[in-house]
């Protein structure tokens, strides 16, 4: 049984940030993870950190922490300023068994509520009139395929969800005109997302056309590049392999060759889309 005995909101203080932080602390209770710390004392240094909401349990007369251990641990030991009027809140529990802990420890920071890549896109694009009637799911993958052209195929660790997500505003105008790919299954992955940011850097005018030959597969002549491009992307999926393929591709293939594609596009000459995979990337003409 678990049953909520209280709830009240309580001003920050050195000695309760302290207790919080010495609290029993249950078995299951994850370890404290120090990125965890340094992203909410992040948070607390740009203004960002919201009112913590701590969770206590009672079992068997003791009490337990199963709710607030990084939000204190970075409070305790943080070097910024706690502005004097922030305040938690805190929630007081009684369970009966171990079992009815680990259930109630198992309902905070849950994945069913968090809010997904997808949610985070679409907040970011609700502050665009142009980006009105794009999908959030579509923002999101828009934004992979950005960042993967942006560092060249290789993307830090570094480089947060936040980071990414801020890309729409940076991006508007090319997240609006790659929407108008995103309905081709085989054109809405990450490498062709980062293909397409390239061309369109290259020259947006004939990118357009060479993409739109790619999605209708409008080319007559069929060694045509973007016939070619569209054959082996429509054929050819990543998880499963292809016509004729014996083996898996990495994105950066599927980035590649469809750069070789672009580039004899631009030249009006066949290509082969061979791709070495310890060659540079193809200069974009």
């Amino acid at each position: 049984m678990i049953e909520q005995i209280s709830v009240r909101l309580v001003l920050i203080t050195k000695n309760l940030i302290r207790g919080v932080a010495a609290m029993h602390e249950w078995q299951g209770e994850r370890p404290c993870r120090p990125w965890h710390v340094k992203w909410l004392d992040a948070r607390l240094a740009d203004g960002t950190f919201h009112t913590p909401h701590w969770h206590f349990a009672e079992l068997d007369g003791e009490r337990y922490r199963v709710n607030g251990q990084h939000s204190s641990n970075m409070l305790l030991k943080t070097e910024h300023a706690i502005p004097p009027d922030m305040q938690a809140l805190i929630t007081e529990w009684r369970v009966k068994t171990e079992n009815d802990l680990a259930d109630l420890y198992c309902i905070f920071d849950h994945q069913k509520v968090t809010r997904s890549r997808i949610d985070m896109a679409g907040a970011h694009k609700a502050t665009h009139e142009e980006l009105a009637t794009v999908a959030s799911t579509v923002c999101n993958k828009i934004t992979s395929g950005l960042a993967y052209a942006l560092f060249d195929t290789k993307v830090p660790k570094g480089f947060s969800v936040e980071d990414r997500m801020a890309l729409i505003h940076v991006y508007t105008d090319f997240v609006a005109w790659a929407d108008e790919f995103m309905g081709r299954t085989w054109l809405k992955r990450m490498p062709i997302i980062a293909a397409m940011y390239t061309t369109y850097s290259s020259d947006a005018a004939e990118a357009l056309k060479f993409w739109r030959l790619v999605r209708d597969e409008a080319a007559t002549l069929k060694g045509h590049s973007t016939r070619m491009l569209a054959d082996f992307l429509r054929d050819y999926t990543p998880k499963l392999g292809g016509r004729g393929h014996s083996r898996q591709l990495e994105p950066r293939a599927f980035y590649v060759k469809s750069l070789h594609a672009w580039n004899a596009y631009r030249q009006g000459l066949p290509t082969s889309l061979n791709y070495y995979p310890n060659a540079p990337l193809p200069r974009v003409r």
